[in-house]
């Protein structure tokens, strides 16, 4: 069972493979941005960073700019150990996903092919032959080591001789092809070990600390680092079990000068949870961590004296993204040094004695985004996220961010709730407050709700700006109010709607042009409903549907698109008449729709994107089924032709080249709305059959049944039937047995089925 698993990872991993080749889509807002960063690997003059959310990212330039990488496709979403990375040279790395297995690249990164290796959480080489891996778990009495002398090849079995069966692998350190340092874990309040190869492995030997045990506390030793010249830094972690006063422990920094055969402890005062040691040359050493108890602090302590003293403190300022997380990277060719935090990438380029950020963004939960599309010069962007007290600008379309303070006259501004942009003017909407900004990010005036409505904005042009609030009380529940400007802001007027109607889009499509949707409850049975407007909301027009509708699509002021959770519509006379075209026929449920012209469209489901060429008359997946998608927020065009998508964490891709269109066609699991005469059941009947059709429109409906020469033997159904499924009897008591026809008229359409009375 195992192995079959593997196997379909595998060719799951490739047919997604191809896709990417030839989708055309690629990020555009800069990594790392949200993610949790894992590793980082130096190679030659580049500098690789990988994070959650499969992402991986290059630097070639210090940091400067960042190039982002398309990598692995991870076939589990859980959330596991730390990845790690690893290159060989400058085209050839190993990545380890302890969950996903073991992929591999030949062309620096830039496509990953995955191995049938699984079962290990880390990987380093030594050089471009001689590398190693070690699995997450020592296995009752022996260990988890692999080694490769080909370039990853091909991989053998290394064991620690006499391994305890409580001790964990924690990680390893290669110095060159001979020396290998492995630490381990022990959580029965125990002291992990230190384990030296001077043999590529062939025989281990236990190095002694000099730390003492103690019953009452639990000691986890960090990933050494020596260098070439016997001198060494090693981390011991301290915790007390159950005593959450020091559940971020506290560390020891120990010191060797002959390549670990003996260590002593450093006289220095630290604070903080340390973890990570950095020999950026002999004299200089570097280590980082946490600072003690929940104050998201980075701490870092530097020696210039061989490792002999340590000095040092808090380096960055709090906050939710500040708090060190994986591994710090010198890359010796660039001079340049990392680290990492959750959610942001600093640099130094002075030996680790300042640091500046190179992430545009910073902890994000980017949840709204707007780009302008009637100003091509500026490609005004913005975007908003759960921070109160900023928003994101761009001036390129998205391709490099400026944090913007949102400058508002009280803090107590309620909750992000979307941003517009149109006309060089930038609307950012809370819970209480709407707030206009001009294309530099500075504050033009602001609009206060006291009620704290839940706002969904919608905006046409520079001035023209319209916003629904939904405003909750229990004396008479959630009361729909909308909001008109048309100097970008300053002064709203409010718009008459009628009650109870719960809207769940409304938009803009004119200075004066509304147009909305939403569900309500009718005693007629229509549970939707249409508004539109030509006049700002002066007077409504009220097309009541099936279905409630979750968003419309107006393509010309005609001709547009809506949907259901299962179903699109169309219109050609702005919802005057409509029509069903196609269903969903699976667990997926429509997310988003959206047509930059009456050709071309796609559609978002949970699972992935369709695409359609020809007016919606067949749809075909688009080639971006990726795990993330789940959580994209919105999709729309800009005026360049590119079609973005933004999701959570600051995810914001664009697709450049539209999917091959000799790919198109019709798709598995969504389907053209038609009539359909089903087969009777039970058939062979006596005496007594049900005959069910379905419609996907209201209409005149005929079904009546004839024998085999054509002769009319009864008329079950003829009148006017909604759309749906309906089930029909037909009592055969009075007739002989033989063949009947069962004969449907429903539109233009005639279907027939043949039926057998066995009596």
């Amino acid at each position: 069972m195992k192995s079959a698993i593997i196997l379909l990872t595998f060719l799951l991993l490739f047919s997604t493979e191809s896709v990417y080749s030839q989708s055309g889509w690629k990020w555009i807002s800069p990594y790392p941005h949200g993610n949790t960063i894992y590793s980082i690997a130096p190679s030659g003059n580049c500098t690789y960073f990988l994070a959650s959310m499969s992402t991986l990212s290059v630097s070639r330039d210090t940091g400067n700019t960042v190039d982002n990488l398309v990598t692995y496709s991870k076939t589990s979403t859980a959330t596991g150990r730390q990845q790690s990375l690893a290159f060989l040279d400058s085209l050839n790395g190993f990545l380890i996903d302890p969950l996903n297995g073991e992929f591999r690249t030949t062309d620096a990164g830039r496509s990953w092919k995955q191995t049938l290796r699984t079962e290990y959480f880390a990987v380093t080489f030594a050089d471009s032959k001689t590398g190693w891996e070690i699995g997450s778990t020592g296995i009752a009495g022996a260990t988890n080591i692999v080694k490769t002398t080909d370039g990853g090849v091909s991989w053998f079995q290394q064991n620690i001789t006499s391994w305890p069966s409580d001790e964990y692998l924690n990680g390893i350190y290669v110095l060159d092809s001979l020396n290998v340092w492995i630490t381990s874990s022990n959580f029965n309040h125990r002291i992990g070990s230190l384990y030296h190869s001077s043999d590529g492995g062939k025989s281990w030997s236990v190095q002694a600390t000099g730390l003492s045990a103690d019953t009452s506390k639990q000691m986890h030793l960090s990933t050494p680092r020596i260098n070439k010249s016997g001198l060494g830094i090693l981390i011991a972690s301290v915790y007390v079990p159950n005593n959450p006063d020091s559940r971020y422990g506290r560390s020891i920094i120990l010191r060797t000068e002959n390549s670990g055969k003996t260590w002593a402890a450093v006289d220095s005062s630290v604070e903080g949870n340390l973890s990570n040691v950095i020999s950026v040359n002999d004299s200089i050493w570097i280590i980082q961590g946490n600072g003690e108890n929940d104050n998201n602090m980075t701490v870092q302590y530097r020696s210039t004296d061989f490792g002999k003293t340590f000095s040092g403190g808090n380096i960055l300022t709090p906050g939710n993204s500040n708090n060190f997380f994986s591994a710090s990277a010198y890359n010796p060719r660039q001079k340049v040094l990392f680290l990492s935090t959750y959610n942001e990438l600093f640099r130094s380029l002075d030996l680790g004695i300042t640091y500046s950020s190179v992430s545009s963004e910073k902890s994000l939960e980017c949840f709204d985004f707007s780009l302008d599309n009637s100003v091509s010069d500026k490609q005004l962007a913005a975007a908003v996220s759960n921070r109160k007290d900023r928003f994101l600008l761009s001036h390129d379309g998205g391709r490099t961010w400026q944090m913007k303070p949102l400058s508002i006259p009280n803090e107590d501004t309620g909750w992000m709730k979307g941003v517009q942009v149109s006309g060089g003017t930038i609307c950012v909407f809370t819970t209480e407050y709407i707030y206009t900004y001009n294309d530099n990010g500075e504050l033009r005036s602001y609009f206060y709700f006291p009620s704290r409505p839940s706002i969904f904005p919608s905006a046409y042009s520079g001035q023209n700006y319209l916003v629904l609030t939904d405003t909750y009380s229990s004396e008479i529940g959630y009361k729909p109010e909308m909001r008109y400007t048309n100097d970008g802001g300053k002064y709203w007027d409010e718009v008459p709607i009628p009650p109870n109607y719960k809207f769940n889009s409304v938009k803009l499509i004119g200075p004066k042009e509304i147009i909305g949707c939403g569900s309500c409850n009718d005693s007629s049975g229509n549970n939707g409903f249409i508004f539109a407007s030509s006049n700002g909301g002066a007077d409504w027009r009220i097309i009541r549907t099936k279905e409630a509708f979750r968003d419309i699509c107006m393509v010309t002021g005609s001709f547009g698109y809506g949907f259901s959770e299962k179903k699109i519509y169309t219109t050609e006379d702005n919802w005057r008449t409509i029509k069903a075209s196609y269903y969903l026929n699976s667990s997926e449920i429509i997310e988003a729709l959206n047509f930059p012209d009456s050709a071309h469209g796609i559609m978002r489901t949970y699972k992935c994107f369709y695409e359609t060429f020809d007016m919606g008359k067949s749809w075909h997946q688009s080639g971006i089924d990726m795990p993330m998608f789940g959580n994209i927020r919105k999709m729309l065009y800009n005026n360049q032709g590119d079609f973005l998508v933004l999701g959570y964490n600051g995810f914001i891709m664009k697709l450049s080249e539209k999917t091959s269109q000799n790919s198109a066609g019709q798709n598995d699991n969504i389907h053209k709305m038609s009539y359909e005469l089903f087969q009777n059941y039970p058939n062979p009947f006596n005496p007594v059959t049900q005959i069910s059709f379905s419609l996907y429109e209201k209409g005149s409906v005929e079904l009546k049944v004839y024998d085999v020469l054509g002769r009319e033997v009864k008329t079950l159904l003829n009148e006017v039937k909604d759309a749906g499924t309906y089930s029909v009897p037909f009592n055969a008591s009075e007739l002989p047995s033989g063949i009947y026809i069962s004969r449907l008229k429903a539109g233009s359409e005639v279907m027939v089925r043949k039926m057998l009375l066995l009596k």
